[in-house]
């Protein structure tokens, strides 16, 4: 009876091995088509076809950004006027960068432009978030404690 088992055994796990390689053979271009996809990624690159998706993805993203920061900001109630210029600058970034896909000229010249000016404004944003969290005194000290522990 265990004789029978053994067999049983050796003969799944030939099954198995033969299973694996024809399911290994079918699929064995597979590499090929990903190694030949990856030598065409220069030749899309050269023709602009990559600038183009990837202006595409950067106005999504712009656009995906904005709406976090209009949102958040309007929790805020937007407080002060300088919580309106990465709404605005968002805006005009991912119009810029879907206006980049279809002319190349704009891809050159505006979409860096907005771009650099929206980078600008996240590095003062990030300032006047650190100025808000900061603790004030009447007399406009810092009143900051760091204590040795």
């Amino acid at each position: 009876m265990s004789q029978n088992r053994a067999e049983r055994k050796i003969l799944i796990l030939l099954l198995e091995w033969i299973l694996t390689f024809f399911r290994w053979r079918t699929h064995a271009s597979l590499p090929v088509k990903l190694l030949s996809e990856s030598f065409l990624f220069p030749k899309h690159l050269h023709d602009g076809r990559a600038q183009i998706s990837l202006s595409f993805i950067a106005g999504m993203s712009n656009l995906l950004g904005g709406l976090e920061v209009a949102y958040e900001h309007y929790r805020g109630s937007y407080g002060q006027r300088i919580m309106y210029s990465p709404v605005i600058l968002s805006s005009l970034a991912c119009g810029a960068c879907l206006w980049a896909v279809v002319n190349k000229c704009v891809a050159r010249t505006l979409m860096p432009a907005i771009s650099s000016m929206l980078l600008i404004d996240g590095i003062l944003g990030f300032f006047f978030h650190i100025l808000a969290a900061l603790p004030f005194s009447q007399s406009g000290r810092c009143r900051l404690r760091f204590q040795n522990r």
